[in-house]
């Protein structure tokens, strides 16, 4: 019933039910370890971490119940037991691509970069299509000046994100942003522009973003390029993904000049 709960997102529920179980069976592996992912989806951490240890504790040790607890010790900024967790998780189970991406992360926010990297490679050997891991294989390259290879695993990134839509690829790029991935942001939708040479929705994203990102000698160079190959077609796609562009003068006045004659 507890797990039914879950599906259906009514958490409350969920966790009175697993107590209940927990009360007829205080060794219940399952009812323990499901009561720490509960736990955790509340943003509950530190009971979360007492669940998965109580899962720990009742039966066989397993990889992924390391695992969560590590994520749960991240969340709260235990770094050094967070590692701990991961690195038992990994040896539970060496083929969790979870655990060791984690722990490429946390390397690499302890400058510990070539650690970082194989450990996002080992990750990305179990998981060869999960874009996510080759973003954190970017971002280890980038700081270590790899620049090349930086180049390479973004590329990958967009190859398994399989978008066919520039709109996805704007929306893969906020993701970006929400993450301070400024860099790796424009490197995607410029890879979108070599992708969609042609398409006028795409110029827009690409313009605006330059906009957005004050690059401002740039995103002129784009508007006026743009406006010159594809006129209202581009200025349509701008100002419906970028709305307030429509707000400056000096952007309108140069949409204005091409816009269709009466």
């Amino acid at each position: 019933m507890g797990a039914a709960y879950y599906r259906l997102d009514d958490l409350d529920r969920a966790l009175d039910a697993m107590d209940y179980a927990l009360v007829i069976d205080e060794n219940f592996t399952a009812a323990h370890f499901d009561r720490g992912r509960i736990l955790e989806e509340k943003e509950d951490y530190q009971e979360a971490i007492k669940a998965f240890e109580a899962a720990i504790d009742t039966d066989e040790p397993s990889g992924y119940t390391y695992y969560r607890m590590g994520v749960c010790q991240q969340a709260l900024g235990l770094e050094a037991e967070a590692l701990v967790s991961l690195k038992h998780a990994t040896k539970l189970d060496e083929d969790l691509d979870e655990a060791w991406i984690e722990l490429a992360i946390i390397h690499g926010e302890n400058n510990r970069l070539f650690e970082g990297i194989q450990h996002a490679k080992k990750a990305l050997s179990l998981d060869p299509d999960n874009p996510d891991y080759y973003l954190v294989a970017y971002d280890l390259y980038m700081q270590l000046g790899l620049l090349l290879e930086a180049e390479k695993m973004l590329k990958m990134v967009l190859k398994t994100l399989r978008i066919e839509e520039p709109s996805g690829l704007l929306d893969y790029a906020k993701s970006l942003l929400e993450m301070n991935q400024i860099d790796a942001a424009h490197s995607v939708l410029r890879m979108g522009l070599e992708r969609y040479p042609d398409s006028p929705e795409m110029w827009a994203i690409y313009c605006g973003f330059l906009y957005a990102i004050q690059e401002m000698t740039l995103a002129q160079q784009h508007l006026n390029e743009a406006l010159q190959r594809y006129g209202s077609s581009f200025s349509t796609h701008l100002l419906l993904h970028y709305p307030k562009l429509g707000e400056d003068p000096e952007i309108t006045g140069e949409l204005n000049k091409h816009l269709p004659q009466a």
